[in-house]
């Protein structure tokens, strides 16, 4: 049987070289488990509380939450070095654009009247590359994301809003009956 106050602490089970508290395998598999058990098996946050020995159901809430956590952390890092690849990419593209070139022509500098012609060519390709860099970003950031609208036009009869006042009531005297239950168990 596992202590809430144990479980309840994202920090848990061991200490690091440096004295830092790390949750071990076993706990990241835990609170992986009660995930599954949430999300797959459709149990109650209490069943889960249950299953594993815990006191309260706010330990399984805690445990899937860092479950959760797991799963976008290694997401979030590849993301970020993604976007400092990225930013390497836009700051050579940057230093290439901001530089001034000139034609060559035969391994000589081209000139007119004595003076160096200037080619824009490197620059436009410089450019061309910033756009590509761009694209990629709002990409990595979602900022091109298509956006779904779903319009459905539903008729609602009288019989969908007496449903509907039902399904209300019903639902308000459940949160009224599991409210009083709670208040008996904890006095």
């Amino acid at each position: 049987m596992t202590d809430d106050a144990t479980i309840g602490n994202p920090n848990q089970d061991a200490r690091n070289r440096m004295g830092r508290y790390t949750r071990t395998p076993e706990a990241v598999a835990r609170d992986a488990e009660a995930a599954r058990l949430y999300y797959d098996e459709g149990l109650s946050l209490q069943q889960i509380a249950d299953h594993f020995g815990w006191k309260w159901h706010t330990s399984a809430l805690t445990a899937i939450n860092r479950a959760l956590r797991d799963v976008a952390e290694p997401t979030k890092g590849v993301r970020d070095r993604r976007e400092r690849e990225l930013q390497f990419l836009w700051d050579a593209a940057m230093e290439i654009y901001n530089k001034e070139h000139i034609v060559v022509s035969h391994g000589r500098v081209a000139e007119l009247n004595g003076e160096p012609i200037p080619d824009d060519g490197p620059r436009l390709q410089a450019l061309e590359q910033l756009r590509k860099v761009n694209v990629e970003l709002r990409k990595l950031h979602g900022s091109d994301a298509a956006v779904k609208v779903d319009a459905t036009v539903t008729e609602v009869t009288q019989q969908d809003i007496e449903l509907a006042e039902l399904i209300r009531e019903t639902q308000a005297k459940n949160a009224a009956e599991e409210a009083r239950i709670k208040g008996e168990s904890a006095g």
